[in-house]
């Protein structure tokens, strides 16, 4: 849902079907990414913000989290371990869009009940949470009653 802070402040829905998320609206106001499992996979997709039926594909190969650069000439998304970026033109009437490039690959958190990635303004750095090491540490001994070998 979208609450507008203006006019008569009636939410809007962004989603006609479930499995519909992490909307992400564009800089200019106009268009929102979201990402949808309506192909049996997860893939991203823009649609007209307030939503009026039409909707465009963007990812091609899976893709989650999307997410605008500042400028909305691009979007960026996950698609299994490469954070890729796409192309987009949204300040014309009909959303358009360029064909997916990998940027690098990342080791993300599998559970990703949150934000796993942030985008600098001008899309050329990345903030990414990854998932801690599991590193074993040597085993500790404890020695207990230590004192009684020091009289020795």
């Amino acid at each position: 849902m979208a609450l507008p802070l203006t006019g008569d402040r009636k939410p809007i829905s962004l989603f006609a079907k479930s499995g519909e998320t992490r909307a992400n609206i564009s800089p200019n106001g106009r268009w929102v990414a979201y990402q949808s499992s309506e192909s049996g996979r997860e893939e991203v997709y823009v649609q007209s913000f307030p939503p009026s039926g039409s909707k465009w594909q963007v990812s091609t190969a899976g893709g989650e989290e999307p997410y605008w650069r500042r400028d909305g000439k691009e979007i960026f998304y996950i698609s299994g371990k490469m954070l890729m970026a796409v192309d987009v033109d949204a300040d014309e009437p009909a959303f358009r869009s360029g064909k997916p490039a990998p940027l690098f690959e990342v080791r993300l958190e599998v559970d990703s009940r949150r934000s796993r990635y942030q985008v600098a303004d001008n899309g050329q750095r990345f903030l990414i949470n990854l998932p801690l090491e599991s590193t074993l540490s040597e085993p500790i001994t404890v020695v207990t009653n230590w004192t009684s070998g020091l009289k020795r």
